[in-house]
C-alpha cells in the first residue's frame, strides 16, 4: 500500500489539476501544499505528500481546501476494502472502476492482485497487457521474443535435416578437404571458420618456415548434419563431440552442441590440431600422446571465440581466436594437487597412448601452456617455447609406427626430454614437475561473474542469482569442475546450490527428453527421476525440473572410471588416503533445473542429503527456483 501511495501522489502532482491542495497561513505567509488529503476534520486537515508524509494542518490555519477528483478518495476506499476481503471479486472491482476513471495505478495493481488469486482469470491478464500465446498468457516482450525464437528453429529444421550425404561434394581448402551435409549456407560458415580462423592459428604457432610439412595431402573434415546421423554412421556412444582417426588423418564431427559446455567450433579447435599435426611429423604415431593431446587441448579447450557461428563470415579471423588458460582444466589441476592426487611428470610423458584417460589431457595441457605462454606470466624468459620447439622438432622426425603405445620407444623418448628439460631449462625432470606445480597453484583465474555480498546476489553470463538467506557464494578453488558459480551456508557441505551454463549458438531447447541426458553426465542417478515442465515464476522460457538421488560425479571420478589404467589409479590412491576414496561420495537428493534463452542454456542443482531435503527444499530451495532467485536476461 505504501508503494501504491507513492506512486499515486507522484502521479497526481504531475498533473496539479488533479492533486488535492492545501493552502495556509504560515505566519503571514500563505502556503500551498498538493497531494492526498486524507483527514479533513474540525480540528486538522491531513495531507499525504510526495514523500510518503503526513502533514497536519491547524483547521485555523487552513484558508482554502481544494479537493481533486472524487474518484481518487473511491479508488483508496476500495483498495482498503479489497485488501482486507483478498478476494478475486474485491480486486477486480477496483480494476474495474480505476479503468472507468482512467486511474491506471489503481487498475494495474487491481489486475495483479487477481492474477496472485486466479492465474487464469483472462480480463485480468488483459488488464496487464498480456497475449495469449499457444494456449499460455505471456507478456508482449515475451512474446515477441518467443515469436523471434520460433523462427529461428524453423531455419534451423533445415540445417539438421541437412542434405543426402551421398550428395555433398567436399569443398578443398588449403589445408583440409570439408564435407558437410548440412545447408550450404552452414557449410559456407564451417569453411570459412577453419580455412581463415583455425588453420591459420595453428599455422602461426608452428609456422611451416620452420616445422616442415611431411605430409602435403590435405585433411578430411567430415561434418555430419545433427548427432543422431553422425552416431547411426560413426557408430559412436553418446556424449562423444568427435573424433580424429590418426590412421586415416580424418575428423568426424556433427553440426549442433553436445554434453554441458561443447560447440562444435570447440570440437574442431581440438581435432584439427591433430590434423595440423599430422601435417608436420612424419609419423604421428610414434610422438608421445601427452604432447598430441596436450597441444590439442592448448588450442581445443583454451580457444575463446570473440565471434559466434551466426556471425558474419568476415568475422571469422585468427585474430579473433584468443588462447586462455581452460577453467575446467585448471580448477581440475589445483583440485588434484590440493588432494594429493599429483600424477608426476615422469610418469606421464611415458603413458601409453591406449591408457590415455581424460584427466591426462589435463597434464598434457599444463605442460604445453607453461612453455607456450609461461614467460607472459614471468614463469620463464623463452626458455620454455625453445624448450618446446626443439622436443617437437625431434618428435616430427621419428618414424617408429605406434611408438606411442610401445614402452621402449615411450621410455627412449622420456630421455630425450629429460635431456631438453636440462639444456634449456637447467634442472631436472622432477625440478620442472615442481615448477609445473607452483605455476598451477599460482595461476589465478577471473572470475565468471560478480558477487554482491549486501545483497547476496551473483551477476554473469545473462543471470542474475539471489542465494537464500544464509547462503554465500563457494569460492572458486571449491568448486566443482564445470561450475560457473555455487552456493553454500558456511563451513557446511549441504544445502549446496550449483550453476551450470554454455553458449547456445545452435538454440537447443531443454525438454524432457534431453534435460535426463544432462543429469546422466553429471550424477550417477540411483533409481528413477521425477520430471515435469516449470511454467510461471521467473521462467520466462519455461524451464523442465528433475528431482532424484545419485552421486555427484566430479570431474575427479569421471576420470578414473574412464582411464583405461582404472584399476592401477583405484590401488595408488587406496595407498594414498588409506580407503577407496569414491566410496565416500555421499548419496544425495538433487532438484536439478533446466532452461535455455536464445543466447545460453544453464542448469541449476539444488542438492542436500535425503534426510535434510524435504526442509531444505522447502526452506531454501522452492523459493530459489521459483521466486526470484533466478533471473534471466541481458542484466550485466
Amino acid at each position: 500500500m505504501r508503494a501504491l501511495r507513492l506512486a499515486l501522489v507522484a502521479w497526481l502532482l504531475s498533473s496539479s489539476a488533479l492533486a488535492d491542495q492545501v493552502v495556509y497561513d504560515s505566519g503571514g505567509t500563505s502556503l500551498t501544499l498538493e497531494g492526498v488529503i486524507v483527514k479533513n476534520d474540525a480540528r486538522e486537515v491531513v495531507i499525504l505528500t510526495d514523500f510518503d508524509e503526513k502533514v497536519p494542518i491547524a483547521k485555523g490555519s487552513v484558508t482554502q481546501v481544494k479537493e481533486g477528483p472524487h474518484a481518487v478518495k473511491e479508488c483508496l476506499a476500495l483498495h482498503e476494502k479489497a485488501s482486507a476481503d483478498n478476494t478475486v471479486a474485491a480486486w477486480v472491482g477496483l480494476a474495474r472502476l480505476a479503468k472507468e476513471k482512467g486511474l491506471k495505478l489503481f487498475e494495474r495493481e487491481g489486475w495483479e492482485r487477481v492474477l496472485k488469486l486466479d492465474a487464469d482469470h483472462e480480463e485480468a491478464h488483459l488488464g496487464v497487457g498480456h497475449v495469449k500465446v499457444d494456449g499460455a498468457w505471456r507478456s508482449k516482450s515475451d512474446a515477441r521474443a518467443r515469436e523471434l525464437w520460433k523462427g529461428k528453429l524453423e531455419d534451423m529444421q533445415s540445417e539438421f535435416q541437412g542434405r543426402p550425404w551421398a550428395l555433398v561434394a567436399p569443398v578443398k581448402t588449403e589445408y583440409c578437404d570439408v564435407k558437410c551435409s548440412s545447408t550450404k549456407d552452414v557449410e559456407e560458415k564451417y569453411v570459412a571458420f577453419l580455412a581463415k580462423a583455425l588453420f591459420p592459428v595453428y599455422d602461426a604457432a608452428f609456422p611451416q618456415s620452420k616445422f616442415k610439412w611431411h605430409h602435403q595431402e590435405n585433411g578430411k573434415i567430415f561434418l555430419f548434419a545433427n548427432v543422431g546421423q553422425f552416431r547411426e554412421y560413426m557408430l559412436v556412444p553418446p556424449g562423444m563431440g568427435g573424433f580424429f582417426n590418426p590412421e586415416t588423418n580424418e575428423v568426424y564431427t556433427f553440426h549442433g552442441s553436445f554434453g554441458i559446455r561443447g560447440t562444435t567450433l570447440h570440437v574442431l579447435a581440438h581435432e584439427c590440431c591433430h590434423v595440423y599435426q599430422w601435417k608436420i611429423t612424419k609419423e604421428m604415431s610414434a610422438c608421445p600422446t601427452w604432447l598430441l593431446e596436450g597441444m590439442a587441448t592448448y588450442f581445443g579447450d583454451g580457444a575463446k571465440f570473440r565471434f559466434s557461428f551466426r556471425d558474419k563470415t568476415s568475422e571469422f579471423k585468427a585474430s579473433a581466436i584468443a588462447i586462455e588458460p581452460p577453467y575446467d582444466r585448471v580448477i581440475l589441476l589445483k583440485r588434484f594437487l590440493q588432494s594429493d592426487r599429483w600424477y608426476p611428470l615422469d610418469k606421464l610423458i611415458v603413458h601409453p597412448h591406449f591408457a590415455f584417460g581424460g584427466e591426462y589431457y589435463s597434464y598434457g595441457w599444463l605442460a604445453v601452456y607453461w612453455c607456450m605462454d609461461g614467460q607472459k606470466y614471468g614463469a620463464h624468459k623463452g626458455e620454455g617455447r625453445k624448450l618446446l620447439d626443439e622436443y617437437l622438432l625431434h618428435v616430427t622426425e621419428l618414424t617408429t609406427k605406434g611408438g606411442f603405445d610401445n614402452p621402449k620407444h615411450l621410455q627412449a623418448e622420456a630421455e630425450v626430454f629429460k635431456g631438453l628439460v636440462t639444456k634449456h631449462l637447467g634442472k631436472s625432470l622432477s625440478a620442472f614437475d615442481e615448477e609445473l606445480k607452483r605455476f598451477i597453484r599460482e595461476l589465478r583465474l577471473d572470475p565468471i561473474g560478480t558477487w554482491d555480498r549486501t545483497n547476496r546476489r551473483w551477476k554473469g553470463l545473462g543471470l542474475v542469482l539471489t542465494a537464500p538467506v544464509g547462503f554465500s557464494v563457494v569460492d572458486q578453488k571449491d568448486m566443482e569442475a564445470g561450475e560457473v558459480a555455487a552456493f553454500a551456508l558456511p563451513a557446511r557441505e549441504y544445502p549446496r546450490i550449483s550453476v551450470w551454463a554454455q553458449s547456445n549458438d545452435f538454440l537447443a531447447r531443454v525438454d524432457e527428453k534431453l534435460l535426463p541426458r544432462w543429469v546422466d553426465g553429471l550424477y550417477e542417478v540411483e533409481g528413477e527421476k521425477e520430471i515435469r515442465k516449470i511454467e510461471g515464476g521467473t521462467w520466462s522460457e519455461g524451464a523442465v525440473e528433475a528431482v532424484f538421488k545419485g552421486k555427484r560425479q566430479s570431474a575427479v571420478q569421471q576420470t578414473m572410471r574412464k582411464g583405461q589404467g582404472q584399476q592401477e589409479q583405484q590401488e595408488e590412491q587406496k595407498k594414498k588416503e588409506g580407503g577407496d576414496k569414491a566410496a565416500d561420495v555421499p548419496v544425495v537428493k538433487v532438484r536439478f533445473v533446466g532452461t535455455a534463452t536464445p543466447d545460453k542454456v544453464y542448469f541449476f542443482a539444488c542438492e542436500s542429503t535425503e534426510k535434510n531435503f524435504d526442509a531444505d527444499n522447502e526452506k531454501f530451495f522452492e523459493k530459489f527456483v521459483m521466486g526470484k532467485g533466478i533471473q534471466l536476461g541481458d542484466q550485466n
